[in-house]
C-alpha cells in the first residue's frame, strides 16, 4: 500500500512555521511507533484495547493517511485476527516515514 499523505492538518496547527511542522512530524513518528508497539504487545497478551486502536487511527488522520485510516478501521471493526492488519499498518508506517523524510528535506 502506498503511503499517500496530506499534511494540511499539520500545516494548519503549525501556523505555517516550518520548524514547528518538522517538530510535529518527528513527534508523529515517535508517537505512532509507540502506539504500534503497544498494539503489538496487546495482541501478544490477547488484551487489545479499543482505545489503542482508536489512538492509532487518530494519528493516521493527523497526517491524512487514507491507507493507515482504512487499516485502523479494520482493526476497530475486528475482534481478533489482528496480526495481518498490523503487518500492513507497519508497512504503511514505514512508507509514511520515508515520505515524511522526503517532505522534510524539501522544507
Amino acid at each position: 500500500m502506498a503511503a499517500l499523505i496530506d499534511l494540511s492538518v499539520v500545516k494548519s496547527i503549525s501556523f505555517g512555521r516550518k520548524d514547528l511542522m518538522m517538530d510535529l512530524l518527528e513527534e508523529w513518528i515517535m508517537d505512532t511507533n509507540d502506539l504500534i508497539r503497544i498494539m503489538l504487545s496487546e495482541i501478544d497478551q490477547n488484551k487489545v484495547e479499543f482505545q489503542t486502536k482508536h489512538k492509532l487511527k487518530t494519528n493516521f488522520c493527523m497526517i491524512g493517511s487514507s491507507s493507515g485510516i482504512q487499516l485502523c478501521e479494520q482493526l476497530i471493526r475486528r475482534d481478533g485476527g489482528y496480526k495481518k492488519i498490523m503487518e500492513e499498518i507497519e508497512t504503511v508506517f514505514q512508507s509514511t516515514i520515508q515520505e515524511i523524510q522526503k517532505i522534510k528535506s524539501e522544507l
